[in-house]
């Protein structure tokens, strides 16, 4: 017994329950981290000609040169076919921000907004790219988002997919995290 009434066993019961409680604190943070993270994928359709075009050049010189502004408001499907579950929409502004005109790249702002057909009902996420129509995937910032998506950070991935024109659907490939 005269061991266990040493000056040194409290303090080191007292060390061994603080690493421990430590221990389960990082595994239980990580565990949250991992649950909090959403894929999604989905697909917006564009489409650049007719009455029902749903991207315009709004100023500047237009006809894809430098310093031209776009507006769209376009389509965001489950699918790559333009019949695909309607589940919400895509709504911005873009600019070509080089001399190079579309080859060199459309900056643009957007924000995706989804309705009632998506789990997502009435969350939005904003996000920014640069279209270089030459390098796909293009890669997007996750500005934020509303809803469920509210304190999320992130990345997306923009792939043109296969065109039937006036249709030209792009898919998104969407990695979030809540933080």
């Amino acid at each position: 017994m005269a061991i266990l009434e040493g000056s040194w066993v409290k303090p080191t019961v007292y060390t061994l329950c603080v690493l421990l409680c430590l221990i389960c604190s990082v595994q239980t943070t990580e565990a949250r981290r991992e649950s909090s993270k959403t894929y999604l994928r989905y697909y917006v359709h564009e489409n650049r000609s007719g009455p029902n075009a749903t991207i315009l050049s709004a100023a500047g010189p237009g006809s894809g040169k430098w310093g031209t502004v776009l507006v769209n408001d376009n389509t965001v499907r489950e699918g790559e076919s333009p019949d695909s579950k309607l589940i919400g929409g895509a709504t911005g502004f873009g600019v070509i921000t080089t001399q190079l005109g579309l080859t060199g790249g459309i900056m643009s702002i957007s924000k995706v907004s989804f309705n009632e057909a998506s789990k997502y009902n009435g969350s939005t996420l904003t996000l920014s790219v640069t279209f270089a129509t030459l390098y796909p995937p293009y890669e997007a910032i996750i500005l934020g988002g509303t809803g469920h998506f509210r304190g999320v950070r992130g990345y997306g991935l923009a792939t043109p997919a296969l065109a039937s024109p006036p249709d030209y659907p792009t898919k998104w490939d969407i990695y979030l995290s809540k933080y």
